[in-house]
């Protein structure tokens, strides 16, 4: 297992955030989406403006996984009104959490899941939850494994394709 350092980041790491941020999407979707809506979503929702907003919003946080100085992986979390869904104050979302192809495998994921977990405990919050599509099998187990089981559905809107997402929680006992 690779060990990793994961840093919270600022303003000043946009370029590296919307790099890793459209990389590692395209590896995750790519293979199985319309290349013109998977362009359409960087476009629209990882350019620099819109990671620059992201990462302004205060309750909102971006967390980079960093293998031997380099970046391979994040992760966001939003608390409460910065959640895309409305939820309770005391659940946090996990929007998203990325790894680079050629890290999986190497428990990366599971290391910055890990430290989302310690990171919603830490400040006595009792659920972290997500929204994941419903074709992604792989992190839909690697999630029913750590816990997490399924509460509902969103549409996720892929460029012009409306996706269904499966919303999944973990109860976290403090």
């Amino acid at each position: 297992m690779k060990t990793i350092d994961i840093k919270k980041i600022g303003l000043e790491s946009l370029h590296q955030l919307q790099s890793i941020s459209a990389l590692t999407f395209c590896e995750t979707f790519g293979s199985s989406n319309n290349p013109e809506d998977l362009e359409l979503y960087l476009h629209n929702n990882l350019n620099a403006d819109k990671l620059l907003f992201e990462l302004s919003t205060k309750d909102s946080e971006f967390y980079l996984a960093i293998y031997e100085g380099k970046v391979i992986g994040y992760l966001k979390l939003n608390f409460k009104n910065a959640q895309t869904e409305n939820q309770d104050p005391e659940k946090v979302e996990l929007e998203r959490l990325y790894v680079l192809q050629e890290f999986h495998g190497e428990q990366i994921g599971y290391q910055l899941m890990q430290f989302a977990i310690e990171t919603v405990m830490q400040r006595g919050l009792k659920t972290l939850w997500l929204g994941v599509w419903e074709n992604n099998l792989k992190a839909i187990t690697f999630y029913k494994k750590l816990g997490f089981i399924t509460f509902g559905e969103h549409c996720f809107k892929l460029g012009n394709d409306n996706q269904r997402d499966l919303l999944m929680s973990l109860s976290l006992n403090n």
